[in-house]
């Protein structure tokens, strides 16, 4: 850049805003924390058992390079199918499909949507592969996952749900490894909306539908709750064409509290999995299942008792 006053100068950014170890960060929260423990105060502790930091800085990336190495539309597929994602307005929903989407709505927590969905997806892959090939069978199933309103939760969802796919379908040898892919349809939930407040439905569906496409998904819906269908539509539509949220590949992508509560859902969805599959599968362990289920969706109601008594959603 330059100034008519003093000739021409160069911004010198590295030297001007140089680097701030961790160390002097955690000093400086120390010093305003005042006493305060740490954990308590600025780690959030989530339903899934995910101890969230206040910050992330790039060496929490460490060991995730397979995961953040790679490009939209490609293996492991984390980052999407490289695709605009579609609006779809009908909700279409295929037979047969994984329905992840309603363990949300049942109340289940990110890692239940994960473990489970994985769990069911293997089951009918090893069913269908009986018949057709790998490749075949792995195109003959969808997903459908509904998104919920913690934001970044649900962004991370789908990136890990793609991730845990790609896992799984890979020890099935496929000689073409687009076969790994994941066929994913995201639509707004309707356990957190209200009859009583369409206003707040319409704000929390916009959100829903920005995580959905932000985490890659390769279908749409935001179904009306309390608002019409053409208002549902427009939200879809506002998000594509003036938000031109479909016009960046993976735009959460290196994202380092992203990227790491990408992992942390995709590693205690495996365990869960690992659960599931020493216990005789999806369809065996459907009864103890629903008891965590349901005991997610109690702890959750409780909460939010306590917060605001008399309200549920």
């Amino acid at each position: 850049m330059s100034d008519d006053r003093t000739g021409p100068s160069v911004l010198q950014l590295a030297e001007d805003f140089p680097p701030v170890p961790t160390e002097l960060w955690e000093a400086a929260i120390r010093r305003d924390l005042k006493g305060a423990d740490y954990e308590q105060t600025l780690v959030w502790r989530t339903d899934e058992g995910i101890a969230v930091r206040p910050y992330y800085r790039s060496k929490d990336l460490a060991g995730l390079e397979a995961q953040t190495a790679t490009i939209p539309g490609h293996f492991p597929f984390v980052r999407g199918s490289g695709a605009d994602w579609e609006i779809d307005e009908a909700g279409t929903i295929k037979d047969g499909a994984v329905r992840a989407d309603l363990v949300l709505e049942a109340g289940g927590n990110c890692v239940q949507q994960l473990g489970i969905a994985l769990a069911d997806g293997v089951e009918r892959l090893t069913a269908l592969t009986e018949t057709r090939s790998i490749e075949a069978a792995a195109r003959e199933i969808d997903f459908v996952f509904a998104i919920g309103s913690i934001y970044f939760f649900e962004i991370a969802k789908l990136r890990a749900a793609r991730m845990l796919w790609t896992r799984v379908v890979e020890q099935f040898h496929p000689a073409d490894l687009a076969a790994c892919r994941m066929n994913l349809h995201a639509r707004t939930a309707q356990i957190n909306k209200s009859d009583c407040d369409p206003h707040t439905n319409i704000v929390r569906a916009t959100t829903e539908a920005m995580s959905a496409a932000i985490g890659g998904c390769d279908a749409l819906t935001v179904q009306p709750f309390g608002f019409d269908e053409h208002t549902a539509i427009n939200i879809q539509r506002v998000l594509a064409e003036e938000a031109h949220l479909n016009a960046v590949a993976d735009p959460a992508g290196g994202s380092y509290y992203i990227e790491t509560l990408t992992a942390s859902l995709a590693r205690e969805a495996w365990k869960l999995f690992q659960r599931i599959e020493a216990a005789g599968g999806y369809t065996a362990s459907l009864g103890w299942l629903a008891e965590e289920v349901a005991r997610s969706r109690e702890a959750r109601e409780q909460a939010v008792w306590q917060d605001q008594p008399g309200v549920i959603g």
